[in-house]
């Protein structure tokens, strides 16, 4: 269970590196649509016990409201962070957060790889729909950019009118950097998934 949640972190091994803040977790809400094993809408929010202070090292995401939803991200750039290793089999999890850039796949390229898995009709029985994105390298490199396990939960974010939203949240891949899996992520263009966090976030509850 989280209890704390670290804010404005970047190198776990200096203290110099900007006014981090442990904040104390109130509640844990999973989206209603979250129904495991099935990974659909793996997303939650979480309730933090006290109001934050805003700063240069502590600021909002903005999500894709209005026509931002509307944007067409098949092809696009987008930018993921995160805390994970940065090979398969690497350290557990990283000192400090990483950044890469990578690609917006049709959401059929990871339906076609990942169903070959054993365990895809179990996670995606209706497979992939607008709910999810397909997200990797579309590089020639041999080692290709990716999420990894320990960055699940983590952002995808589009540089978009002068500003960065948040497109996808990672939540599935097979191993790391796989030419042929892409990562799965929740699209967070999703109308669906933006009406639950506007209920639950912006409620007075």
């Amino acid at each position: 269970n989280v209890t704390i949640v670290r804010l404005g972190e970047h190198d776990f091994t200096h203290n110099d590196d900007g006014a981090h803040e442990d904040v104390g977790v109130a509640e844990v809400l999973f989206y209603p649509g979250y129904q495991p094993p099935k990974a659909y809408h793996d997303i939650s929010l979480i309730r933090l016990a006290k109001t934050v202070n805003l700063r240069n090292e502590v600021s909002p995401i903005c999500l894709p409201w209005g026509h931002e939803a509307d944007l067409p991200l098949e092809g696009k750039n987008v930018t993921i962070t995160g805390w994970g290793p940065t090979e398969f089999f690497g350290d557990p999890l990283s000192t400090f957060l990483n950044e890469i850039d990578v690609t917006v796949f049709p959401t059929d390229v990871c339906a076609k790889s990942y169903s070959t898995l054993a365990d895809y009709t179990f996670n995606y029985p209706q497979s992939l729909g607008e709910e999810s994105l397909c997200i990797g390298d579309d590089s020639a490199n041999e080692i290709l950019k990716d999420s990894c396990p320990g960055d699940s939960g983590g952002p995808a974010v589009h540089y978009y009118n002068g500003r960065f939203i948040v497109v996808g949240i990672v939540s599935k891949g097979f191993g790391c950097g796989k030419k042929d899996f892409p990562g799965i992520y929740v699209n967070m263009q999703y109308r669906e998934h933006l009406a639950w966090i506007k209920k639950v976030a912006f409620s007075n509850n």
